[in-house]
């Protein structure tokens, strides 16, 4: 089978009796459930509604957590995917060992209760992967293993790493290595590994796809940052030539207009139509990221969701 192939191929009772202040249904987008079912929403949308992050904001509600934020996205939007970051796990920090299994398990089981499934973590924080030094290499493979088990105790088929958040690029060699480790543990347990066009040496789309390729994995694969491109070239052609290689679209969001909340910074729509043209048949996983943020982030999901929807063939 080719890669394209492949690639498109607390307790239960507290979880889900947990009130969302302020929620009130609104599922009826008229999106059909073919569409619905290619649309997820990251936690990262609603980072101001957590608390335990420089970027909450008390005043805003609902107040969510991973516990409670499927609920709400299934009740406010019909949407029954998520993508959560380990950043809002409300710790102190956030390396795989501050998560037990346990606490991952509680986050499926409210999941599973309300029809809602988790697709993937999103791992901010990771060793560098592409450290040269053993002791250090060791541990970041220690590392991904560790989160590939909690993300899969969560209910998810995959976890997203950046190899290394430096803006140096660092050792690729390292990087192709430790990816080759952990994703053959991953493909042991039926856990994929995601690197995006985020950070660090992956952050040129042709380096990500460099490393996919020489990992040389079918359960490597991309997660592609629509809001993360640079010249030289075109954003536009560069992200639907990688379209083989992707298995989740993180569907960033920057800029929308204060009054008819149209996104402003680059062409959704296009990209869309591209990725649909490139043959990717996954999820586009919505993430609003800008500064500043929506003052109405319902909104701006509404707005993506239905533009995206449009343009999905």
């Amino acid at each position: 089978m080719d890669r394209r192939s492949f690639l498109m191929g607390t307790t239960l009772a507290s979880a889900s009796g947990l009130a969302i202040p302020f929620l009130r249904a609104q599922t009826d987008s008229g999106i059909s459930k073919r569409k619905l079912d290619r649309l997820a929403i990251s936690s990262s949308s609603y980072r101001a509604n957590y608390d335990g992050l420089n970027t909450s904001i008390p005043a805003v509600m609902p107040r969510l957590s991973h516990l409670t934020f499927g609920k709400y996205v299934k009740e406010r939007f019909g949407i029954t995917q998520i993508e959560l970051w380990d950043q809002q796990w409300g710790l102190k920090t956030h390396a795989a060992s501050d998560y037990t299994i346990e606490q991952c398990r509680e986050i499926k089981t409210a999941c599973d209760t309300v029809g809602v499934r988790v697709i993937s973590i999103e791992v901010g924080d990771i060793t560098s992967l592409a450290d040269t030094d053993p002791a250090v290499h060791e541990q970041a493979i220690k590392e991904g293993k560790a989160w590939l088990d909690k993300a899969k105790a969560a209910g998810a088929g995959s976890i997203r790493i950046d190899p290394n958040r430096q803006a140096n690029a660092g050792d690729v060699n390292s990087i192709v290595d430790a990816l080759k480790q952990i994703t053959a543990y991953g493909r042991t347990i039926g856990m994929r590994v995601l690197i995006e066009n985020h950070s660090g040496y992956t952050s040129n789309i042709a380096h990500m796809l460099e490393v996919i390729k020489a990992v040389n994995n079918d359960y490597c694969a991309g997660e592609l940052d629509w809001g993360k491109w640079s010249p030289p070239g075109d954003r536009y052609t560069d992200m639907q030539a990688a379209m083989p290689y992707v298995y989740i679209v993180s569907a960033k969001a920057e800029v929308f207009d204060e009054q008819t909340y149209e996104h402003v910074t680059f062409d959704i729509a296009k990209l869309v139509h591209n990725a649909e043209a490139g043959g990717f048949k996954g999820i586009y996983s919505l993430e609003l990221y800008g500064s500043p943020a929506p003052e109405d982030t319902d909104r701006a999901v509404r707005w993506m969701m239905k533009t995206i929807a449009d343009n999905i063939a």
